[in-house]
This record gives C-alpha cells, sequence and structure tokens, in this order.
C-alpha cells in the first residue's frame, strides 16, 4: 500500500485525517486504496486489503471501491477476496459503491463502453450480488481540437449517453461524471503567445450536447520593438475582451441549443459577456463557466436540481 496513506501491514495508516473530519460532523464515504507494495506477495495485499475494509466498516455507514474499468481487467479479485466482509457489512445496514471510472470516454464512443461495462456489472452482480454501482466518465477532450474543428463544434456529452445505455439492462445504477473536466491534467502546456479566446456551452435540446465557438485575435495594427538591438516589427493584437464579447454572442446566437439557463453563474456570465461586460479574460474563468453550467444542466436533466 502507498505509506503516505496506507501503513504497510495494517491496512489504513495515515488515514485518520478522514476519522478525524468525521468526528468534525462531515458525512464522507472513503474510498478504498488499492496501490499494493512491490514487494507484497498475494497473502499480504489481501490482508492489507481487509484490514483496509474493517477498519471504515466500523467507522463509515458507506464505502466506494474504484476500478478504472478500461485498464483493470483483474479488479474482480478484490471484490471477490471482500465478498464476506462486504455482506457482513450490508446486512449491518452498509452500503457498499463499486464505481466503474471510465475516465475520459471519446464522443461517438459511448456504445463501445456501455457494451462493455454492461457484462462487467453482470460479473459484479454474479459474484456480490446487489451491490450499488456507480458509472463514472467524462467526455471533455483535453483539447476541443481533438474532436472538433478550430471555431466551431458540438458533441454529444457521452457519459449520459453511456449511462443512458447501460441503464436499460441495469435499471439501478447511478451516474457520475467530472464536472465536464479532463482527467488528463494540463500542467505542462505553457501558453506564450496567448489563447484563443473560447467559451462552451452545455445544452439539454436532443439530449445533452457540448458546444463551443472559439476566435482567432485579430490584428488591429502594428509596433515597432527593438530586441537584442534589431528593430522589429510586431503585430498589435485585438483585446481578449471584445472576441470573448464575440464568441458569446454566437453562443447564445446558436438555435435551437442555447437555452437559458435558470439560476446560472455561468450562463448568467455569457449573458453578460454578451452584453459587453467580460467577467474575465482568463481561460480558467471560462472553465469554471463551463463546470458551473455543466453540473446546472446536467441536475436539470435528471430532474434534480435543487434550485
Amino acid at each position: 500500500m502507498d505509506s503516505d496513506i496506507v501503513v504497510h501491514g495494517k491496512g489504513v495508516g495515515n488515514y485518520s485525517f478522514i476519522f478525524e473530519r468525521q468526528q468534525e460532523g462531515l458525512r464522507l464515504r472513503p474510498t478504498l486504496i488499492v496501490n499494493p507494495a512491490e514487494d507484497d506477495d498475494e497473502a499480504t495485499y489481501v490482508s492489507d486489503l481487509k484490514s483496509q475494509f474493517t477498519a471504515f466498516a466500523k467507522a463509515f455507514e458507506e464505502i466506494a471501491y474504484r476500478v478504472a474499468v478500461t485498464e483493470d481487467d483483474q479488479f474482480l479479485f478484490d471484490l471477490v477476496s471482500l465478498k464476506s466482509e462486504i455482506d457482513a457489512y450490508q446486512k449491518n445496514g452498509g452500503r457498499f459503491f463499486v464505481v466503474l471510472d471510465h475516465e475520459y470516454v471519446r464522443p461517438g464512443n459511448g456504445l463501445v463502453h456501455a457494451k462493455r461495462s454492461t457484462q462487467v456489472i453482470n460479473s459484479i452482480y454474479a459474484e456480490l450480488g446487489q451491490v450499488e454501482v456507480i458509472v463514472l466518465a467524462t467526455s471533455f477532450p483535453k483539447s476541443v481540437t481533438d474532436v472538433g474543428d478550430e471555431e466551431h463544434d458540438i458533441f454529444r456529452v457521452e457519459e449520459v449517453f453511456v449511462y443512458e445505455e447501460i441503464k436499460k439492462t441495469h435499471t439501478n445504477i447511478r451516474y457520475g461524471d467530472y464536472g465536464s473536466i479532463n482527467p488528463i491534467r494540463n500542467d505542462e502546456i505553457i501558453i506564450t503567445r496567448g489563447w484563443r479566446p473560447r467559451i462552451d456551452f452545455v445544452s439539454r435540446h436532443d439530449g445533452m450536447h457540448t458546444y463551443y465557438f472559439r476566435e482567432k485575435r485579430k490584428v488591429v495594427g502594428t509596433k515597432v520593438v527593438e530586441m537584442n538591438g534589431e528593430k522589429k516589427t510586431e503585430k498589435i493584437l485585438a483585446p481578449y475582451s471584445i472576441h470573448y464579447q464575440s464568441v458569446a454572442n454566437k453562443v447564445m446566437g446558436f438555435s435551437p441549443y442555447y437555452q437559458s439557463v435558470s439560476s446560472s453563474w455561468g450562463s448568467d456570465e455569457i449573458i453578460a459577456a454578451a452584453a459587453g461586460k467580460v467577467g474575465s479574460n482568463s481561460p480558467s474563468h471560462w472553465i469554471s463557466v463551463r463546470m458551473e453550467i455543466h453540473i446546472s444542466q446536467v441536475l436539470k436533466y435528471f430532474g434534480c436540481d435543487p434550485v
């Protein structure tokens, strides 16, 4: 097990912070850490896993197990190893969740994932009975141009499609997503020459779709600069705010997919930008806008919007 999280041979070690948060009154659902040490044999691995589960079972009403379902085809070994513990936990009123994490599902490929995961769920039920299964995924790419055109495109919110397909045969599954964030971080990307202003919108028209508009900044003039003793002509580009206003208007004009989202901060930001009141020129701001709209639209889609 990871020594920063779980002390080898004891199952639960420095996981004490979770128990401390619980004592503060927070309702938590811990997730089992499955990360064997290089020198673990099978007996040690199973013993650590069971110790971790037992410690959680004594303190929490819910426990989760997450599997990267597209990568780990041996995870059933873990669940079968914990079968007696899971059975006893559920009989005592505990709730055990298996999170099938598909991570990134490319738009258009959802049917393949749904068919495979349907079989995976069949196997889980065959081994454990009716545990609670969460289908988790995202379809927002690292770069929109990986799945669409430079200036505009639209693609299906594939995580919803995958869920709906699996639910046709397994009606009790639960839905989960990444809030429209790709699980692969872009920390290594450094913007040196600026970026193309882009605004994304998540629509509930004809199912769930994400569309975007982006613009290359216009050249509005030139200036002479001196670099290393040499004079060079440099382009002057239009302010970011001009382009964010422009793409906001394009987003709002994309009928019939655009729809005003009630009680949504992100929707309000787009409306304000279209009127010339651009909240920020930072890409991170517009990622937050997309995330908030995505969450709002998903809640409305499933009929559980609290607002």
